[in-house]
């Protein structure tokens, strides 16, 4: 166990924390409540933004196609995902809604495989198939498939 593994433990352990939390949030509709946690973020990531500035340790992107990539992981993947993700929270509940995280490597392979040349492993296939069989037995015991 390295320390990579203690922040992914971590991260685990807060995301399972924010899903909990997303039964008893305030009456606001999903748009509203991810753009309240969105804008709190930024808030709280401007003043490392300028301690890194003035330590002269930043990178921006320097063409408009890696700005037009960051836009697009800042709104889909970033913003909407958690949306849809509420929303989900709200039909079937946290414990059903989060096994759903699981699916995340799932599109990372896939969209490394189509997006960036990457080779398709047999590892690849079997850790897809544990991911499904994984949410299939949630499914079933919860007595209905989820579609």
């Amino acid at each position: 166990i390295n320390a990579g593994d203690w922040l992914m433990l971590l991260s685990c352990l807060f995301y399972s924390g924010y899903t909990i939390g997303l039964r008893g949030r305030p009456p606001a509709d999903n748009m509203t409540m991810m753009m309240f946690l969105a804008g709190a973020a930024w808030c709280l990531s401007v003043p490392l933004v300028i301690a890194e500035s003035l330590a002269g340790a930043s990178l921006w992107p320097d063409d408009a196609k890696s700005w037009m990539v960051i836009l697009y992981i800042t709104l889909i993947p970033s913003f909407m995902s958690q949306v849809f993700y509420m929303r989900g929270v709200d039909l079937i509940g946290p414990d059903r809604a989060g096994v759903y995280s699981n699916l995340v490597p799932v599109y990372s392979a896939v969209l490394g495989v189509w997006l960036l040349d990457e080779r398709f492993h047999l590892y690849h296939l079997f850790s897809i198939l544990l991911v499904f069989a994984g949410l299939a037995i949630i499914s079933r015991k919860h007595g209905k498939p989820i579609s």
